[in-house]
């Protein structure tokens, strides 16, 4: 099994958005194979995904409205096949809570060499218009992501 965990900084915006948005694209056959969760740098275990989030990415078929942010934690880190950060702060932090852990983390903006700069914006205090554009950032960036984990842990894209 195969964990995945994205990473921002309240667990409350764009990390529980990459999960959700994650969780839509796994292609079929890796069922059972990959999971999908999210924490913060600076959660507050058990507070609700912002409701701009659950509006934004609701609008693309997508449900976090169940989420509950969690604070990452070095066992987190430690137990994940990938960590994703959404942010550089969010590597320098999980770098220094769990050392060595640097081999399996990176920066999901990094995955689009075309995309300055590789950090996701915060839209927190933002409109819904911000969170959608965070949403349709991110969105673009799990395309990537879905491929870059076919390649890194050998899972089928096709269902030949």
């Amino acid at each position: 099994m195969k964990e995945i965990v994205f990473v921002c900084t309240g667990n409350t915006c764009r990390s529980p958005m990459a999960e959700g948005l994650l969780r839509s694209a796994l292609p079929p056959r890796w069922e059972g194979e990959v999971t999908v969760s999210s924490a913060g740098t600076h959660a507050w275990d058990g507070q609700p995904a912002a409701s701009l989030s659950v509006m934004a990415v609701k609008e693309n078929g997508v449900d976090i409205s169940s989420h509950a942010a969690r604070l990452v934690t070095p066992d987190i880190i430690n137990k994940a096949s990938l960590v994703v950060a959404l942010a550089d702060e969010h590597m320098v932090n999980m770098k220094a809570a769990a050392p060595g852990a640097g081999e399996w983390m990176i920066l999901l903006g990094g995955l689009d060499p075309q995309r300055p700069p590789h950090c996701a914006a915060d839209p927190i205090g933002g409109n819904l218009d911000d969170y959608r554009a965070i949403r349709d950032d991110i969105a673009h960036l799990i395309g990537l992501l879905v491929e870059y984990l076919a390649e890194r842990f050998d899972l089928p894209l096709e269902s030949h």
